[in-house]
């Protein structure tokens, strides 16, 4: 299955002193993964992180300010990128959920 996850997001570009927004595309390709699995759907949202991380960018700028809009930026591309995969498996783990397992006696 051929899958790619593409979000197109405003995005407000932090320089100092300057701020602007700017309209830019997240490209994740998935195609070569089985998101039904949870190996394969931990590898999507693992992609879909890096992904975010590299398209909000903030790397080495330590202000707090920079720091907080870079984390609402990743916070809202990797939502994004998980809605528009609209996969299950994928959902869960971004979501946090676990299955419970209980043991037999």
């Amino acid at each position: 299955m051929n899958r790619i996850v593409v979000i197109t997001s405003a995005v407000l570009l932090l320089t100092p002193g300057l701020a602007k927004a700017a309209e830019d595309s997240m490209i994740v390709r998935l195609g070569d993964l089985n998101v039904a699995s949870e190996a394969g759907a931990q590898s999507a949202l693992r992609r879909i992180r890096l992904a975010a991380d590299r398209f909000c960018g903030g790397h080495g700028d330590r202000s707090m300010r920079v720091q907080m809009a870079v984390g609402a930026c990743r916070g809202e591309m990797v939502d994004k990128a998980v809605a528009q995969l609209d996969d299950p498996t994928v959902t869960a783990l971004h979501r946090g959920e676990t299955a419970i397992r209980l043991a037999r006696r």
